[in-house]
């Protein structure tokens, strides 16, 4: 029992440093940077940079094109389930009846997954463009990384 929770513990870790697709460290070789994105594009031997500027310029209006879909659909998804099934709680409550202690726990708990959808989109938002924007780049034929700076403690 104990090794077979020590084996589980030890893949459980493995397979979460698999799924890491940002670094933290400066890679060596050429890249370019995206202005104002975590995104970096290796400079290999038939890199064009005219042909690199049309292709960055199509996946960067595609991703963000996407996104603003994305997000749209997942806020007016996540907003209206909060609304109906929060109103419903209330009713439930507020009338009451035979059924209304399983409705007003089920639909609470429906009303409160709509509203963190609805949160989720926005903090999501970020992430699922920039990686729309690498997997589309990578389509294009360019090595891409996606790079996380860390950030500098202050002077003191």
């Amino acid at each position: 029992m104990r090794w077979n929770f020590a084996l589980l513990f030890l893949l459980g870790m493995l397979l979460s440093g698999c799924v890491l697709s940002t670094t933290s460290r400066m890679p060596k070789g050429e890249y370019i940077s995206l202005s104002g994105t975590p995104v970096l594009i290796e400079k290999t031997h038939r890199f064009d940079p005219l042909t690199a500027d049309t292709d960055i310029s199509a996946c960067r209006d595609g991703s963000e094109r996407v996104t603003v879909m994305q997000n749209r659909v997942i806020k007016i998804t996540g907003g209206s389930t909060a609304v109906f099934f929060g109103a419903m709680a209330l009713s439930a409550a507020a009338t009451g009846g035979l059924l209304a202690p399983l409705l007003v726990g089920s639909a609470s708990s429906i009303a409160a997954t709509g509203g963190l959808l609805f949160l989720t989109a926005d903090a999501t938002d970020e992430f699922r463009e920039f990686s729309r924007l690498e997997h589309c780049l990578e389509e294009k034929g360019y090595n891409v990384l996606l790079y996380k700076a860390r950030k500098s403690a202050p002077a003191p």
